[in-house]
């Protein structure tokens, strides 16, 4: 998830990064 498509980065910093 997150605007990034990075579910490796959304899981931490969230939907934001």
């Amino acid at each position: 998830g997150g605007e990034t498509g990075n579910d490796a980065k959304a899981m931490w910093f969230g939907p934001r990064l």
